[in-house]
């Protein structure tokens, strides 16, 4: 093996030179690349120029309507209220962040299995393989991006929580983890034709709303629990790297939902993807004892 290894050259590398020059690829803050100009720079609004943009403002409309409506109560978009006036104890934020640990921990395996997947179908593609190339662009970036996110917050569950990272991060996530795989293999198995890696993509714009509240509650823990801003990093992090996200979901949707499957497919993703965590939130709200204040 060592010996095979030792023989291969450069021409042994699968290279496409066409598509390197065709993108202005730019470095992303995980030292990946994006092939699309100008979608980290400020005000970014590339996807309106695409064919299925009227689809991503029809989606934005109805969230910001979605989000008006449920804006006032008290848990909605991570109890960012709540914390920034410090009404949840810390033991019930030692609750909230155990169980969303297993959540984030457990977010993103799809997205290497979705860039693996568009790697392959690189090597099969007859009609348009430098899209392909291009969306494997953008899963990958997002993918790095989100690399240690979940060791992010682990350390900030032990160090201002008091939490055990095994006992009471880790350990709880496995158990979680296997159910998790299998029923994201079993929907994303399905979407590597006809672009049906689209759906995939509404997981990026579905974090188009996660900034703001991140902020906010960072801004809670450190005036309200005194927390330091060593341990408090996830919530720097994801008080501006979502903007880039959710432009990443933007782009894949708007140039490549041209069916009316597709369109169909992604609304109802977007809306059960919003609707699911408004739900989530709000059982867990009546739990705590400020609910029944």
């Amino acid at each position: 093996m060592a010996d095979k290894w030792e023989e291969m050259t450069v021409s042994d590398v699968e290279v496409t030179p066409e598509y390197e020059r065709q993108f202005e690829r730019e470095l992303t803050t995980a030292g990946s690349f994006v092939p699309v100009k100008g979608i980290r720079g400020l005000g970014w609004r590339g996807w309106q120029n695409l064919p299925a943009a009227d689809l991503v403002k029809d989606l934005i409309d109805w969230h910001v309507g979605f989000m008006r409506e449920h804006v006032d109560l008290p848990y909605y978009l991570f109890f960012h209220k709540m914390i920034e006036k410090g009404e949840i104890t810390l033991d019930e934020l030692r609750s909230y962040y155990s169980n969303y640990y297993s959540f984030v921990n457990n977010m993103f395996p799809w997205e290497g299995y979705v860039t693996a997947q568009l790697q392959e179908r690189i090597r099969v593609e007859r009609n348009d393989p430098e899209g392909i190339r291009e969306a494997r662009d953008l899963f990958r970036a997002h993918f790095y991006e989100e690399a240690g996110h979940e060791e992010l917050l682990a350390d900030y569950c032990k160090n201002a929580l008091g939490l055990d990272k095994v006992k009471d991060l880790y350990i709880p996530a496995l158990k979680t983890e296997e159910n998790y795989l299998k029923t994201n293999h079993d929907f994303f198995k399905i979407i590597y034709r006809d672009h049906h890696f689209t759906e995939a993509a509404v997981l990026m714009f579905a974090e188009r709303d996660l900034p703001r509240p991140h902020r906010r509650v960072r801004k809670g823990l450190k005036a309200q629990y005194g927390f330091g801003n060593k341990d408090i990093i996830y919530f720097d992090v994801h008080s501006y790297i979502d903007i880039y996200h959710e432009r990443y979901g933007q782009y894949l949707i708007a140039k490549h939902a041209t069916s009316k499957e597709l369109q169909e497919n992604v609304s109802k993703l977007f809306k059960q993807i919003m609707e699911t965590r408004l739900e989530s939130e709000k059982r867990f709200y009546s739990t705590l004892k400020a609910s029944r204040r």
